[in-house]
Protein backbone atom coordinates (compact mmCIF):
# COMPACT_ATOMS: atom_id res chain seq x y z
CA UNK A 1 0.00 0.00 0.00
CA UNK A 2 1.37 3.37 -0.93
CA UNK A 3 1.46 6.03 1.34
CA UNK A 4 -0.62 9.05 -0.15
CA UNK A 5 1.26 12.47 -0.40
CA UNK A 6 -0.68 15.90 0.39
CA UNK A 7 0.40 19.43 -1.22
CA UNK A 8 0.62 21.56 1.89
CA UNK A 9 -1.43 24.51 0.54
CA UNK A 10 -1.39 26.26 3.77
CA UNK A 11 1.16 28.26 5.53
CA UNK A 12 1.11 29.22 9.11
CA UNK A 13 2.15 32.82 10.82
CA UNK A 14 3.85 33.06 14.23
CA UNK A 15 1.01 33.08 17.18
CA UNK A 16 0.17 36.43 18.68
CA UNK A 17 -1.75 37.57 21.22
CA UNK A 18 -5.05 38.19 19.50
CA UNK A 19 -4.86 34.07 19.18
CA UNK A 20 -4.81 33.54 22.76
CA UNK A 21 -8.51 34.41 22.84
CA UNK A 22 -9.23 31.78 20.40
CA UNK A 23 -6.93 29.06 22.41
CA UNK A 24 -8.28 29.78 25.23
CA UNK A 25 -12.00 29.16 24.27
CA UNK A 26 -10.89 25.93 22.91
CA UNK A 27 -9.05 24.62 25.99
CA UNK A 28 -12.16 26.03 28.15
CA UNK A 29 -14.59 23.39 25.63
CA UNK A 30 -12.45 20.78 25.31
CA UNK A 31 -12.60 20.39 29.11
CA UNK A 32 -9.22 21.08 30.41
CA UNK A 33 -10.48 20.87 34.07
CA UNK A 34 -11.90 17.44 33.24
CA UNK A 35 -8.30 16.23 33.45
CA UNK A 36 -8.01 17.52 37.33
CA UNK A 37 -9.88 14.31 38.29
CA UNK A 38 -7.96 12.34 36.24
CA UNK A 39 -5.06 13.36 37.90
CA UNK A 40 -6.87 13.22 41.41
CA UNK A 41 -6.95 9.05 41.20
CA UNK A 42 -5.61 7.66 43.88
CA UNK A 43 -3.95 4.61 41.81
CA UNK A 44 -1.75 7.20 40.42
CA UNK A 45 -0.64 8.48 43.58
CA UNK A 46 -0.16 5.27 44.95
CA UNK A 47 1.64 4.28 41.57
CA UNK A 48 3.97 6.69 42.11
CA UNK A 49 5.36 6.32 45.99
CA UNK A 50 5.42 1.97 44.82
CA UNK A 51 7.73 3.32 41.76
CA UNK A 52 9.64 5.50 44.33
CA UNK A 53 10.17 2.67 46.71
CA UNK A 54 11.05 -0.38 44.27
CA UNK A 55 11.55 0.59 40.83
CA UNK A 56 11.50 -2.99 39.67
CA UNK A 57 8.38 -4.33 41.36
CA UNK A 58 5.97 -1.08 39.79
CA UNK A 59 7.14 -1.10 36.22
CA UNK A 60 3.77 -2.81 35.26
CA UNK A 61 2.05 -1.13 37.62
CA UNK A 62 3.22 2.38 36.24
CA UNK A 63 2.60 1.40 32.77
CA UNK A 64 -0.76 0.57 33.04
CA UNK A 65 -1.26 3.74 35.44
CA UNK A 66 0.50 5.76 32.50
CA UNK A 67 -1.83 4.37 30.08
CA UNK A 68 -5.09 4.57 31.87
CA UNK A 69 -4.28 8.28 31.99
CA UNK A 70 -3.60 8.79 28.53
CA UNK A 71 -6.71 6.93 27.97
CA UNK A 72 -8.70 9.24 30.25
CA UNK A 73 -7.35 12.24 28.95
CA UNK A 74 -8.16 10.95 25.14
CA UNK A 75 -11.57 10.43 26.27
CA UNK A 76 -12.08 13.55 27.50
CA UNK A 77 -10.59 15.57 24.51
CA UNK A 78 -12.58 13.22 22.15
CA UNK A 79 -15.72 13.93 24.21
CA UNK A 80 -15.39 17.40 23.82
CA UNK A 81 -13.51 18.25 20.98
CA UNK A 82 -17.17 18.69 18.66
CA UNK A 83 -17.95 21.52 21.41
CA UNK A 84 -15.16 23.73 19.70
CA UNK A 85 -15.60 22.84 16.50
CA UNK A 86 -15.87 26.47 15.20
CA UNK A 87 -13.19 27.55 16.81
CA UNK A 88 -10.73 25.55 15.96
CA UNK A 89 -11.64 26.10 12.11
CA UNK A 90 -11.64 29.67 12.87
CA UNK A 91 -8.00 29.68 14.42
CA UNK A 92 -6.80 27.33 11.41
CA UNK A 93 -7.86 30.52 9.56
CA UNK A 94 -7.02 33.13 11.47
CA UNK A 95 -3.40 31.57 11.86
CA UNK A 96 -3.16 30.65 7.91
CA UNK A 97 -3.18 31.90 4.81
CA UNK A 98 -6.63 29.76 4.06
CA UNK A 99 -10.06 30.85 4.91
CA UNK A 100 -12.61 28.85 7.03
CA UNK A 101 -14.47 27.78 3.46
CA UNK A 102 -11.40 26.14 2.24
CA UNK A 103 -10.30 24.70 5.57
CA UNK A 104 -13.77 22.93 5.62
CA UNK A 105 -14.50 22.09 1.80
CA UNK A 106 -15.48 18.80 1.24
CA UNK A 107 -12.84 16.13 0.49
CA UNK A 108 -10.22 18.24 2.70
CA UNK A 109 -9.86 16.00 5.86
CA UNK A 110 -6.45 14.30 5.31
CA UNK A 111 -4.99 18.09 4.60
CA UNK A 112 -7.60 18.92 8.01
CA UNK A 113 -5.62 17.30 10.08
CA UNK A 114 -2.61 17.42 8.63
CA UNK A 115 -2.67 21.46 9.64
CA UNK A 116 -4.40 20.31 13.07
CA UNK A 117 -1.31 18.56 13.46
CA UNK A 118 1.31 21.27 12.29
CA UNK A 119 -0.49 23.73 13.92
CA UNK A 120 -0.36 21.47 17.21
CA UNK A 121 4.01 21.28 16.75
CA UNK A 122 4.67 24.96 15.74
CA UNK A 123 7.76 26.13 17.53
CA UNK A 124 5.38 28.41 19.83
CA UNK A 125 3.01 26.19 20.77
CA UNK A 126 4.48 24.37 23.73
CA UNK A 127 5.89 27.92 25.20
CA UNK A 128 2.30 29.11 24.99
CA UNK A 129 1.06 26.25 27.04
CA UNK A 130 3.45 26.49 29.28
CA UNK A 131 2.89 30.63 29.98
CA UNK A 132 -0.89 29.61 30.32
CA UNK A 133 -0.15 26.99 33.04
CA UNK A 134 1.82 29.09 35.27
CA UNK A 135 -1.87 31.56 35.59
CA UNK A 136 -3.12 27.93 37.27
CA UNK A 137 -0.16 28.09 39.86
Amino acid sequence: MTEQVIEKKYEFRQLGAKDMFLMFNIISKIGLNEFATVFDNGGIVEVVKRMSEDEKASDSGAMVAVATVAMDIAHIILGNIGKCEDEIYKLLAQTSNLTVKEITAEGNAVMFLEMVIDFCKKDEFPAFFKAVSKLFK
